[in-house]
């Protein structure tokens, strides 16, 4: 894989996220980049300082008006709370933006760690739903 490629995937990546994690809460560690179904897919990595782990990548494009922007969470012996996700989201996906967790059928569930929840983020601006029910 090119130097090049790999850099270009990271701009695209970076142009999406806000950056506007705390740096004194988080680290930044060295980016990843990994091939996923034949597509060469670049990862920025968090840590925050209680080890609260943070992957974030931006999907393939597979329909015109979607495009998602994925964050993995996850810490070594515990899954994320709902204060953890809502951080992470508010850090890497902005405070006003919509970000969805899927529960896909059981059938489907893949699990590579037994302590990691995942957020979703449409970085085409399209959003799930118009109006959140109360």
């Amino acid at each position: 894989m090119s130097d090049a490629l790999v850099k270009a995937r990271l701009r695209e990546l970076r142009k999406h996220l806000p950056w506007t994690h705390d740096a004194r809460r988080w680290s930044r560690e060295s980016p990843r980049v990994v091939t996923i179904d034949g597509l060469v897919t670049a990862m920025e990595v968090f840590r925050r300082v209680d080890g609260l782990a943070v992957l974030l990548s931006l999907e393939p494009q597979h329909h015109p008006q979607v495009r998602w922007l994925h964050a993995s969470a996850s810490f070594v012996d515990r899954c994320p709370s709902w204060e953890d996700m809502s951080e992470v989201k508010e850090s890497f996906f902005g405070a006003e933006t919509y970000a969805v967790q899927l529960h896909p059928p059981r059938s489907q569930w893949v699990n590579a760690h037994p302590y990691t929840l995942h957020l979703w983020r449409n970085v085409l601006g399209i959003t799930v739903c118009d109006e959140v029910p109360t």
